[in-house]
């Protein structure tokens, strides 16, 4: 295969990065890509070779569900260019510590070919750490220390060294994939306007944070459908996103089991509890036999709270207090299937 090879792997946004990095460089090159979340060492494979010979890149997800995936992937692929999105605890039920997460996920680095190039996330600890021995180019939210730095100057406008970048709304939250993207599309040549340019026609993967209309009998609401899976992290960061969001009417807040946690599964879901109660949300509703241990940590400041272990309930009880106008957060695991609440 002549096609240069881009692995991404990460604990959170791997898909995302995927997609928008292909987006961006099949403007303006032949390109293929890895189909959906097929990042498996059996799913990989398969999509690997069904990606085009011919094709000058080959953008491909890299997932690890235990010690050791990722090296045989990149055995496999043999990556040309590596991106690790971040680092956190997702799936930590399969490997024995975060150190061995750590090391799995490195090996994305460690098994480039000779003349690669490993790009860096200087704003995560566990990846700067790593001993590379390729060609590091970094990236990072404010830190001059980075060959890419991005400062937030608003909602819609990043700021990457001396070059001003307009971000689409409904894509404005995704400013450190965008960074991530921007840094490597440059080293490929892709100029400053080519990527605003391709950058305005990007749109979300179902299920991965994308706005929804729900149209009801007495008017419509807003979905940020983020529903596809969920990690602490993850969960974390798109609920403190969700808060700082401005409506005139309710915040409202539904969120299922965080699942692959283990032994941590109690003390992980007890944390968003506690971390809801710090934020501005208006309504709580929680879903499955783990997110009861978020439930329990929630006060009293809300409207209104409730936790379900039947979705048949949760999903009337959906229909019943939302209202015209109100702004609606959904995630959780993928086995949950939290868009059955509007589907």
């Amino acid at each position: 295969m002549d096609s240069i090879i881009i692995a991404i792997t990460g604990s959170n946004g791997k898909t995302t990065t995927k997609e928008m990095l292909y987006h961006i460089l099949s403007h303006y090159h032949s390109c293929s890509k890895s189909l959906d979340n097929h990042n498996s060492t059996i799913g990989l494979p398969i999509t690997f070779l069904n990606c085009n010979l011919k094709s000058k890149y080959a953008i491909l997800e890299l997932g690890a569900n235990k010690n050791g995936e990722i090296e045989k992937l990149c055995k496999i692929i043999k990556p040309n260019f590596s991106l690790i999105t971040n680092i956190s605890n997702a799936h930590i039920e399969n490997f024995n510590s975060f150190d061995e997460i750590i090391a799995t996920k490195s090996a994305i680095f460690s098994n480039l070919e000779g003349n690669g190039i490993a790009f860096v996330n200087i704003n995560d600890i566990a990846i700067t750490n790593l001993k590379i021995r390729n060609k590091r180019i970094t990236f990072g939210m404010n830190n001059a220390k980075a060959n890419y730095n991005g400062k937030l100057e608003n909602v819609s406008t990043l700021r990457i060294n001396d070059f001003v970048l307009n971000i689409p709304e409904e894509i404005n939250y995704l400013y450190e994939c965008i960074l991530s993207v921007y840094a490597i599309s440059r080293t490929l040549g892709i100029t400053n306007k080519q990527f605003q340019e391709a950058l305005q026609t990007y749109t979300i993967p179902n299920g991965r944070g994308g706005i929804l209309i729900k149209k009801l009998s007495y008017g419509n609401c807003k979905i940020i459908d983020d529903a596809y899976n969920a990690s602490p992290s993850s969960m974390q960061f798109g609920i403190k996103r969700f808060a700082q969001l401005n409506t005139n009417n309710n915040k409202v807040l539904i969120i299922a089991d965080m699942l692959e946690l283990g032994n941590f599964k109690k003390e992980e879901h007890r944390k968003i509890g506690t971390l809801i109660n710090t934020l501005d949300v208006d309504i709580v509703l929680t879903f499955g036999s783990a997110m009861s241990y978020t439930f329990k940590e929630l006060d009293n400041q809300y409207q209104y709270k409730e936790h379900f272990d039947d979705i048949k309930f949760l999903k009337e009880k959906f229909n019943s207090i939302i209202q015209n106008g109100d702004l609606i957060f959904i995630k959780g695991s993928r086995s949950m299937r939290l868009e059955r609440l509007y589907s």
